[in-house]
């Protein structure tokens, strides 16, 4: 009974390190808020940052601005636009730089 188990713990090891999916590192979305003197209030945006972002500060970034329209918010892009999934999976793929 014991050679049996110590067995099928052995043989059930070696599928775990298939079990696991791999996630590549990702970059993050953050919402922020900028004031203006102009406005006299503040405005919300969302920002994308790739996984170098925090590491790689001499690194002059891309910029893409996508705009919400009359009723949206800064979170539409970002929740159902699915861009950091979208951009994560682009850089990833190398179909577009970081």
């Amino acid at each position: 009974m014991k050679r049996f188990f110590t067995l099928f713990l052995l043989i059930g090891s070696t599928f775990v390190g298939y079990s696991q999916n791999y996630n590549p590192p990702q970059g993050v979305s953050e919402f922020k808020t900028m004031s203006s003197k102009i406005l006299n209030t503040g405005r919300s945006y969302s920002i994308y940052l790739p996984k170098s972002y925090s590491t790689d500060t001499e690194r002059k970034y891309p910029v893409l601005y996508l705009l919400h329209g009359l009723y949206g918010s800064n979170k539409d892009w970002v929740e159902r636009g699915h861009v950091k999934e979208v951009a994560n999976r682009l850089i990833n793929a190398e179909e577009a730089v970081e």
